[in-house]
């Protein structure tokens, strides 16, 4: 959506020069008959105004290509033309807005997501799929807790990375009756806490106790309000007696990733809270540490969960939602390459990936 002035803007966004070169010359030719058209409304019909247009018409008929320029037309045909203009110029759809598969009709939905690795690439993976089919989309990055109450409040339409039944089971208890599970479209996952491969004698969680000076007593956390955080602290920990001997760290997934990367350069010890299917194992030689008691859970699904009401007023992008779906490595190679091009960037990774992966868009929002 956005008309011409969304493809200009869009294409400053993501240095699409393409697109950008495309939409500006395409709004340069509009103000040039614009400029033309609204110069006829405006012309005088008084006498003197006549002779002194008749002689500028006789002074540039002589030029080549003065016809052409030269032409005013006809008040009401200009009128005419500066409404439709305005109507192509502005993406109402009145003659399209230049999708060519344009659905939403510049419809708004909002995508809200917490900073999780397959959060973002499906999230902006969404995003592209429905501007693509002319909805116009926000994103928010929010912690889970104000992801789910924005969700449950009406504030946001849906997300995608909602962990369940273990994960986000807190959330959902208490918001299911607000909620739409639209389905799990990737599973099932694993969490864990993981060290790098060269620290040895540590292969599972019990292996953690009496070590905890290797690891300077800490275990290096993500959001507070992550789910995975609660079952750490309040079970994981219990069961395997490492309560007092190790302090988790709260911070956020990009820190504890950070952390990870700049322990690993030094080769010093380090356990993070990780999660599976994520790019970290491509980056780095880990080892997730064993869970022999099962503290964890079983693997979740990661479901997408939309406000109530959302499939009665949106039953399109709805049913796309319900049969969507990723193999592992679809969405590690898109987790890849958004890590690839860069933060504040991931639009145009998720373009890229569509690029080597032709006819999945369409597949997932098939027409």
């Amino acid at each position: 959506g956005g008309g011409l002035g969304g493809a200009v803007y869009r294409a400053i966004g993501n240095v699409d020069i393409g697109l950008g070169f495309e939409a500006g010359v395409s709004i340069v030719v509009l103000a040039m008959y614009l400029d033309r058209m609204t110069g006829a409304l405006g012309r005088q019909v008084s006498p003197l105004g006549r002779r002194a247009a008749a002689k500028a018409r006789a002074a540039t008929a002589k030029r080549p290509g003065a016809k052409l320029w030269a032409h005013r037309p006809q008040p009401v045909t200009a009128l005419v033309g500066v409404v439709v203009l305005a109507l192509v110029a502005g993406g109402t759809g009145f003659l399209g807005t230049g999708s060519g598969n344009a659905g939403g009709n510049g419809k708004k939905v909002s995508i809200g997501y917490i900073p999780w690795d397959e959060g973002i690439a499906s999230t902006y993976l969404w995003k592209e799929l429905l501007e693509r089919r002319g909805y116009e989309v926000d994103t928010k990055q929010l912690e889970a807790g104000a992801l789910y109450t924005g969700l449950a409040g009406g504030q946001l339409d849906f997300q995608t990375d909602s962990w369940l039944p273990v994960t986000h089971a807190q959330y959902w208890e208490k918001y299911k009756n607000k909620l739409e599970d639209l389905g799990s479209w990737y599973g099932p996952t694993s969490l864990e806490l993981s060290v790098p491969s060269y620290v040895k004698g540590v292969d599972s969680l019990a292996d953690l106790k009496g070590k905890a000076g290797q690891f300077k007593g800490r275990i290096v956390g993500i959001e507070p309000s992550a789910g995975m955080m609660g079952i750490l602290k309040d079970k994981v920990l219990e069961e395997y007696g490492l309560e007092g001997e190790y302090k988790v760290v709260d911070g956020s997934t990009p820190g504890m990733l950070a952390e990870l990367k700049r322990a690993y350069e030094r080769r010093e010890p380090v356990v993070v809270t990780l999660w599976s299917p994520h790019w970290a194992y491509s980056a780095h030689d880990l080892k997730k540490l064993k869970d022999p008691k099962g503290t964890w859970g079983e693997g979740d699904g990661v479901h997408t969960l939309a406000r109530k009401g959302f499939t009665e007023e949106n039953p399109e992008v709805s049913a796309w939602l319900k049969d969507f779906e990723l193999s592992e490595k679809q969405l590690t190679d898109l987790e890849a390459v958004i890590q690839e091009t860069g933060k504040g960037k991931e639009q145009q990774a998720v373009r890229t990936w569509l690029d080597r992966n032709p006819g999945l868009a369409e597949k997932l929002t098939p027409q």
